[in-house]
């Protein structure tokens, strides 16, 4: 008898930026996982990466030991210290396919004065960080986002999540494994490398993907290839946001921002009543 050959695993299919949002949410809702291309025009791209290499080179950023390893650097509240951050979390794809995965496809029905409504939660953005994984970077272990809302599976999506790649995604210097099609698992199912297939990607590409899928940042195999990216997650409303986006933007940066921006940042109201001030439902922000 032949001796059965593995077939190859999939691999995560790639969209362009001008791509249908209910194209890109179908993959999204099979696979758990796409990339697309080109998301920025390439001058904000340019001007966007020549403030990260200011940013990782001079500024603020740490090595963490465990969660992303001793050879990473991770620099966060990039609403502050980056703000063409702004153009990735207002992105067509990104907010398309969040509002209709976090928001229009999961309404909170309930009763009223004998009338049976709908309400639908406000996006806000959760974090947004710079991630660089240097040569000598172990890969990381296979997880899933959404344990920072102690999310049981299976159960309503908690994220929507971005990697954008300033630079090139490879196999040898770190490109994100995804493990596709496991946001439909058991709950008592866990991943094996094995299963995983890496975000090969060009640079102003992004991963987007579900807090559920698993996933993980690949070891960087180069002697000096740098993984630069940026990671920012959005939520619905009513969720604690992970990176606390009221203490770490300050107001006057905040008033520099269109008022969407301010509304994904988390000033506005998520009904029925997530984000009241002294009971009103005023705009936060003036001028």
């Amino acid at each position: 008898m032949a001796e059965a050959v593995e077939k190859p695993l999939p691999e995560i299919t790639h969209v362009a930026a001008s791509a249908e949002i209910d194209d890109v949410v179908a993959v999204l809702r099979r696979d758990g996982a796409v990339i697309v291309e080109d998301m920025l025009p390439e001058q904000v791209f340019q001007e966007l990466l020549a403030d990260m290499r200011v940013l990782l080179d001079t500024g603020s950023h740490v090595g963490t030991v465990g969660k992303l390893g001793e050879h990473t650097r991770l620099c966060g509240n990039l609403m502050t210290k980056l703000p063409h951050t702004a153009d990735l979390l207002t992105h067509p794809t990104l907010l398309g396919v969040s509002e209709r995965i976090l928001v229009t496809d999961q309404p909170y029905v309930f009763w009223n004065n004998q009338v049976e409504r709908r309400l639908y939660a406000k996006l806000q953005l959760s974090i947004a960080h710079a991630i660089e994984i240097l040569p000598g970077e172990r890969a990381q272990p296979l997880h899933r986002d959404d344990a920072v809302h102690h999310r049981p599976h299976p159960g309503p999506e908690t994220q929507v999540l971005l990697i954008y790649a300033c630079a090139d995604f490879t196999e040898d210097n770190g490109a994100t494994h995804v493990v596709l099609g496991s946001h439909l698992w058991d709950p008592r199912r866990g991943p094996r490398p094995e299963e995983s297939v890496q975000a090969r990607m060009k640079r102003n590409s992004g991963l987007i993907y579900l807090s559920s899928v698993f996933h993980g940042g690949g070891a960087n195999r180069t002697q000096h290839d740098l993984r630069t990216s940026i990671r920012m997650s959005l939520i619905p409303g009513h969720l604690r946001q992970e990176e606390n986006q009221y203490l770490s933007v300050p107001v006057e940066v905040l008033k520099r921002y269109p008022l969407r921006v301010q509304e994904l940042l988390g000033y506005v109201v998520s009904p029925p009543a997530c984000g009241v001030l002294e009971g009103g439902y005023r705009r936060y922000v003036e001028g």
